[in-house]
């Protein structure tokens, strides 16, 4: 089968989605299917890369911190493709080149298969005016490109609810993301000594660690403002990652009562994070924006315990008391993460229990039987 994945993100980005699109394009050449990714370039020009097509495209941040739009024009990729006839068009993107994806299925006849990733009232706070608009605008136009599709398929039931709630009532693919497990493991422990001391920590340190976008949404103020009231002399709080509101919070590490207790990497290539997950002994987080939570599941598949924030994305994956805990209020953070500091016992049974929970549940292989089973039926 000739599958066609499309997609706004570009493949060097570091995020979800992306990390999701990798392991299903992988997944599906191994399965012997013939996979090639259209996305945006990091500049204006076009390119076509080991059969990864990139559109000339230009920076509007405005938006979004690093959104990107592709330059209107007829695009000699875009007529390669159609020259190629993909059998499916698995759309990631509710964007720029989602006009592409629509014109590539117009004129090869090919049905659209839809993942939606983002719940997208989490991000009016990027762009003021689109309060004025309204939700009723995003819903309108996400129950059009439903309406488009052959097939719509989301990472967990938290987005189902989502689009029942933008008036979208037919048949949705649950399909959440698969983790490699080989990658994500206790291998990359081995590490563990040696970064730290990379970054000032000593061994004795109890290493709280928060990976992925420095932004905003993911309520990380939460997190400095509950870790600098603990009662742990020796915490750490290592934050993973680069984004739009990292000097931010670095001012407010540096005003905190304890700014030794805060420690910003800043991004790591995608290769490396299971070395960083392993430095720690607690994965924190704090964001209710996830519409899945990979880094979660990452991290639970490197043996970490995990301490989080309420949130209906980790329903089925996090086990409040066996496999992590789950927090509402401040007092339930500081709560369960003295319980975890104190205990190495503890951090070991519930990191060895998130390990499998993972492993158990959501490969990757899963992962792709389960989109092979989508192409198959639209086909």
């Amino acid at each position: 089968m000739k599958i066609l994945i499309a997609s706004d993100h570009n493949l060097s980005a570091i995020n979800g989605v992306v990390t999701s699109i990798i392991n299903l394009k992988c997944g599906l050449e191994k399965q012997g299917h013939e996979v090639r990714i259209l996305t945006l370039s990091e500049d204006r020009h076009e390119r076509n890369i080991r059969n990864n097509y990139y559109l000339g495209a230009i920076h509007v941040g405005i938006i979004y911190p690093g959104a990107k739009f592709a330059i209107p024009k007829k695009h000699r990729i875009i007529r390669e493709i159609i020259e190629w006839k993909p059998d499916i068009i698995h759309s990631q993107t509710e964007f720029s080149v989602y006009s592409s994806v629509h014109y590539i299925a117009k004129m090869t006849g090919a049905p659209i298969v839809h993942t939606y990733h983002t719940v997208y009232e989490n991000y009016l706070h990027y762009f003021p005016p689109a309060k004025l608009v309204g939700a009723r605008v995003i819903y309108k136009y996400i129950k059009h490109i439903y309406n488009q599709s052959a097939a719509f398929i989301v990472p967990t039931n938290k987005m189902v609810i989502s689009l029942n709630h933008y008036g979208i009532d037919g048949p949705i693919n649950i399909i959440p993301t698969g983790i490699d497990k080989d990658t994500f493991s206790n291998e990359p422990a081995k590490y563990k000594n040696e970064i730290r001391r990379r970054f000032g920590i000593s061994e004795n340190d109890l290493v709280l660690i928060n990976l992925g976008r420095v932004a905003k949404e993911k309520n990380i103020e939460e997190l400095i403002d509950y870790v600098n009231c603990l009662d742990i002399d020796n915490v750490k709080l290592v934050i993973v990652g680069d984004g739009p509101y990292l000097k931010k919070l670095k001012l407010k590490c540096n005003n905190s009562d304890h700014p030794e207790r805060f420690i910003f990497t800043g991004m790591v290539e995608p290769e490396y994070a299971p070395r960083m997950y392993c430095i720690g002994d607690v994965f924190v987080n704090a964001s209710t924006s996830e519409t899945q939570g990979l880094s979660y599941m990452e991290a639970m598949s490197c043996g970490l315990p995990v301490l989080c924030r309420n949130d209906s994305c980790m329903d089925g994956i996090v086990i409040h008391g066996k496999n992590g805990f789950i927090y509402n209020t401040k007092e339930e953070f500081l709560e369960y993460a003295k319980k975890l500091g104190d205990d190495p016992g503890l951090r070991r049974a519930v990191g060895e229990l998130a390990r499998k929970t993972i492993c158990d549940k959501f490969s990757v292989e899963a992962f792709i039987n389960a989109c092979e089973s989508v192409y198959e039926s639209v086909s």
